[in-house]
């Protein structure tokens, strides 16, 4: 890309972490956590929301979909997940990774109404876009179990 005669050849990297915790009164059962993938529309938007045009992550989703996360996923599930059990709008806030409020997080406490493994998370805009999504071992949820989702995007 020649951009005033100079030549942008690296990507700026960005990094998500996900962590997914399960409780129940109040005990820690599970905790997943790992690095997460970044659609290719969670990457799009990143431009838009400088330019000033576009919309920041919102919303947190859990679900119950098994196929492995990609960076397509965006254009396959929107802002929702493959199988979808709740949404709802995060927390946000700043926090710090390496350098003092380098790091957007994203936290909101689900309540299970019912029974339900629990194997995918995803954080999307209201545009909607689906920014990040991760997929992981099975959390056997049930009825009024708490699953705590925090998602920090670094770049």
């Amino acid at each position: 890309m020649e951009t005033m005669g100079l030549r942008l050849s690296c990507k700026i990297p960005m990094v998500g972490l996900c962590v997914v915790e399960h409780y129940r009164n109040g005990r820690l059962l599970a905790r997943r956590a790992g690095k997460n993938t970044f659609t290719d529309g969670g990457r799009k938007e990143i431009s838009t929301v400088l330019s000033g045009s576009g919309a920041v992550p919102t919303k947190i989703s859990i679900g119950t979909g098994a196929t492995a996360a990609a960076v397509g996923d965006d254009a396959t599930y929107t802002h929702a997940l493959e199988s979808q059990v709740a949404i709802q709008t995060a927390v946000k806030t700043l926090t710090t990774i390496a350098v003092t409020d380098d790091a957007c997080q994203f936290v909101y406490t689900f309540t299970l109404a019912g029974d339900s493994d629990i194997t995918e998370a995803g954080l999307a805009s209201v545009t909607p876009v689906l920014w990040n999504r991760r997929v992981f071992t099975a959390i056997e949820g049930k009825a009024g179990d708490d699953i705590k989702v925090t998602w920090k995007l670094q770049h």
